[in-house]
């Protein structure tokens, strides 16, 4: 009698297909749908959508670090040193943002977040949703490229405050329309202006009004994938690195209320692939690429002025000043030091791991790293090389 009834429950609520016939799959979700933060992978393994800072700082003793970075410098000392390791990022750190008084970074885990590495914590965290693949901060604003949009937070809560899109479109739910394409890097102006490069796109936004307010096709036959910005008398200066191989710079003027690219230009001859970083300094522009070397560029003859081909054994991920110099960083977990010809300043220090990103705080001469393995590692230079 038990088993008849459960065979006459089953049948009522069961549907058994006509002999010959093909059952129908399940449909696919909606576009809405996909377009959720959800995921229950990233549940499992601890990356889910909470907010809470969680991460953690841990102060090195500078004992442990002269045991092995820099350990190749002539003599017993190290030139650099390891001081603070946040952790907390489920999966590889991709980007880093530095203002004077913070340190943001944002991962494959889908969230930004804010360390203080005085306090030995993690002061703040935002979920965005993708992997971030770009940042950009100053006081309160932090801005993250996550897909196709860029969300803007304000630090002092949790959730953004605005979504801007690779479209032009602004709003939480704009890429279900469909249109868009990756953001792969920004670079904020001031608080109240913002660039993003997105496939070929460049775009200018104004944050007061969140809207775009100039739109051009950056000249490159591939997607962008470096943004660097100098401020001019009346406007901007932009240079772009793209997998297209090539560096191109273009100057914006804001006349009239409007925003109009002059002195357009492409530098040659152009990396053997694709160009990873750039740095802008007066009329020098440096570029890193993925084929292992860096280049110095004047602007006043867009001349190429000098070049290392094996900067690094591999790619060259991250460029940035430091004093009059520069550093660079590669999948050769190594960290370099130039002076402004890029003559080699200090014998190449070993990383813990492949860094992502690198970013220096001016003021405190400090480098930070963003690590494959998750870790935002903050060095010290011992001495000036």
């Amino acid at each position: 009698m038990r088993d008849a009834a459960c065979l006459g429950w089953r049948s009522t609520f069961c549907i058994t297909p006509e002999p010959g016939a093909e059952a129908t799959p399940p449909a696919s979700p909606s576009a809405a749908r996909r377009s959720r933060d959800d995921d229950v992978f990233l549940r499992l393994t601890g990356a889910a959508p909470d907010n809470a800072p969680q991460g953690t700082v841990k102060e090195v003793s500078v004992k442990r670090t002269n045991l092995g970075v820099g350990s190749n410098v002539s003599g017993n000392s190290s030139w650099l040193q390891c001081t603070h390791v946040a952790e907390g990022h489920v999966g590889a750190a991709l980007t880093l943002a530095v203002t004077p008084l913070a340190l943001y970074s944002g991962g494959v885990d889908r969230t930004v977040r804010g360390w203080d590495l005085s306090g030995g914590r993690e002061a703040w965290r935002a979920w965005c949703g993708g992997a971030v693949a770009a940042l950009a901060a100053d006081s309160r604003l932090v801005a993250a490229a996550a897909g196709a949009a860029v969300k803007l937070f304000d630090t002092r809560t949790s959730g953004p405050n605005a979504v801007l899109w690779s479209s032009g479109a602004v709003g939480p739910t704009a890429a279900v329309r469909g249109g868009e394409a990756a953001v792969t890097a920004i670079s904020l102006a001031s608080t109240s202006r913002l660039y993003t490069a997105a496939g070929e796109k460049l775009r200018l936004w104004d944050l007061r009004m969140l809207e775009c307010v100039y739109k051009a096709w950056s000249g490159h036959a591939a997607a962008v994938m470096c943004l660097a910005r100098e401020p001019l008398s009346s406007g901007d200066r932009l240079a772009t690195g793209s997998r297209d191989h090539c560096v191109r710079v273009h100057d914006l003027q804001h006349n009239s209320g409007t925003w109009e690219a002059c002195n357009r230009r492409q530098l040659e001859p152009p990396h053997y692939d694709g160009v990873q970083a750039l740095y802008l300094r007066g009329n020098f522009l440096y570029s890193a690429s993925r084929d292992s070397s860096l280049k110095c560029w004047s602007l006043t003859d867009n001349a190429l002025t000098h070049s290392v081909m094996n900067a690094h054994k591999g790619w060259v991920t991250g460029l940035c000043a430091v004093g009059t110099g520069l550093a660079s960083c590669g999948r050769d977990q190594a960290l370099r030091l130039w002076s402004g010809t890029l003559r080699p300043a200090a014998p190449p220090a070993s990383l813990p791991d492949a860094p992502h990103a690198l970013a220096a705080c001016p003021a405190t001469h400090t480098l930070y790293t963003a690590g494959s393995g998750g870790e935002v590692r903050a060095w010290r230079l011992v001495s000036e090389p």
